[in-house]
């Protein structure tokens, strides 16, 4: 039985921090792990540039409680469901994350915590941070094979880890760190190439 391991933003959601730095206007917020592959110093940015903005987590949370799902990303889900059981793990958070990725249905997600004092972001534990190819490992060893979606350089080790890799609209440089990955732009062509992946291994 195969088990998909998806990556969330910018393939079933908006990049979150993105979007709250457009809204609330910090510059440094529209940085991601397509940019900057060491995680940790960009989450430690991030918090930074929000504590000398004094931008407090209400705000944020009222920023994404307005995002919506990728056009067509739940009904995907659902359709990539009847042939594969779903979970998406991802280097967000789950206190800014929950309230889009609720829109997309009951599926596992597997993420990181926001450390919040007095309605301020003060850390982050990371559970996910480097480690998406753990999650990928422990499903193998229970006999599951395993379909892996990303996008970033974080997803690098679990897509060398997996059965079968797929590149969702990748950049140039991730595309030649992982070769032997399937390369898809739209969620159209994702479907059709997970089905031809579990219906290649009947």
């Amino acid at each position: 039985m195969y088990i998909l391991i998806t990556d969330l933003e910018s393939v079933l959601i908006p990049e979150l921090w993105v979007e709250i730095g457009k809204k609330l206007n910090v510059r440094e917020l529209l940085l991601t792990t397509r940019d900057v592959g060491d995680f940790e110093a960009l989450m430690k940015k991030r918090i930074e540039a929000l504590k000398s903005r004094r931008i407090k987590f209400s705000e944020i949370r009222r920023v994404v409680e307005t995002l919506d799902p990728v056009d067509g990303a739940s009904e995907f889900l659902e359709r990539v469901n009847e042939v594969v059981q779903v979970v998406m793990v991802s280097d967000t958070f789950y206190e800014i994350a929950l309230p889009v990725v609720k829109k997309l249905g009951n599926y596992l997600l597997l993420a990181n915590n926001l450390e919040i004092e007095d309605d301020t972001i003060v850390g982050f534990r990371i559970r996910v941070g480097g480690k998406k190819h753990l999650v990928v490992e422990f499903l193998q060893k229970l006999g599951f094979r395993t379909i892996c979606v990303g996008d970033s350089f974080n997803d690098v080790s679990m897509l060398h880890t997996c059965d079968f890799p797929i590149l969702f609209n990748p950049p140039p440089k991730l595309r030649e760190m992982v070769p032997d990955a399937r390369i898809v732009r739209t969620l159209d062509e994702l479907e059709r190439c997970i089905k031809d992946a579990v219906a290649y291994s009947r």
